[in-house]
């Protein structure tokens, strides 16, 4: 999850994808020390399939694969690199950068 739930309830969710030389999206590169319980290999986010999920659904979905929560320094390292990134719908942008503004 990269957003506190909305008013809606949802929050902003990404993939996390091993870096590949083809992979267009390589913004924000994070690896073992940014998660290390997860990231094995340099790992990017996917922000061009990020997307608005219903937070109270997120256990049940098979879509969705539940890890440990984030570092907070490694969710701002996330944030940061999304506002910027091209591949990240500018509404996504938004919400991101109203939450890192919060938390200011």
């Amino acid at each position: 999850m990269l957003t506190s739930p909305d008013e809606n309830g949802e929050v902003l969710v990404a993939n996390l994808t091993t870096i590949t030389p083809d992979h267009p999206d390589q913004g924000c590169v994070l690896g073992h020390t940014d998660y290390p319980d997860f990231i094995k290999r340099p790992t990017t986010v996917r922000f061009n399939k990020a997307t608005m999920f219903p937070a109270d659904k997120i256990r049940e979905s098979d879509d969705l694969r539940i890890n440990e929560p984030l570092l907070l320094g490694t969710l701002r390292k996330i944030q940061r690199a999304g506002v910027k990134s091209p591949w990240l719908k500018k509404k996504f942008q938004e919400i991101i950068q109203e939450e890192l503004e919060g938390s200011a």
